[in-house]
């Protein structure tokens, strides 16, 4: 199978009802976001620019800066964690934005929640990769090109 699979919304929901909060939340970063795991996993505050409704970037494959915007659901979701942050005691990932718990996720335990989901909601032959490819597919007909999607994705396929 490709693998450049995307889900329909069907089976994003079903994902997404088979997760618990925090993967919720981490698999809207990557389906709204277009983020990959490891931009997901290490995003900081300071990279946030709520007021522009902005991701800044700048430690990708091609060192290049990115601007990656931030959807309304992805807003809720960033709120969340905000909050979250906000009544912690310890501040274990006080920089990071996606946490479980108030402590960075990593990404073993990314990987095996998001099997488990997937096996949960019957979603087969996808990654969390993927979810890239969804955000990808959905940017093309809204405002981007294919090729300005792949550019904001920072995307090296051709």
């Amino acid at each position: 199978m490709s693998r450049e699979r995307t889900l329909d919304p069907d089976e994003y929901q079903a994902l997404l009802d088979a997760s618990p909060r925090w993967l919720q939340r981490c698999i809207i970063g990557a389906y709204e976001g277009c983020l990959s795991r490891v931009d997901l996993l290490t995003l900081t505050v300071d990279e946030v620019q709520r007021k522009r409704q902005i991701i800044k970037l700048t430690r990708d494959k091609t060192k290049t800066k990115q601007k990656v915007p931030i959807s309304p659901a992805l807003a809720e979701v960033m709120d969340e964690l905000d909050r979250e942050r906000k009544k912690l005691t310890s501040l274990h990932g006080a920089g990071v934005v996606f946490t479980r718990d108030g402590k960075p996720i990593g990404k073993n335990s990314l990987r095996k929640a998001f099997d488990a989901a997937k096996k949960q909601a019957s979603v087969k032959d996808f990654h969390f990769h993927g979810l890239r490819h969804c955000a990808v597919t959905r940017w093309a007909p809204c405002r981007y090109s294919r090729r300005g999607a792949k550019a904001r994705s920072r995307s090296q396929s051709r």
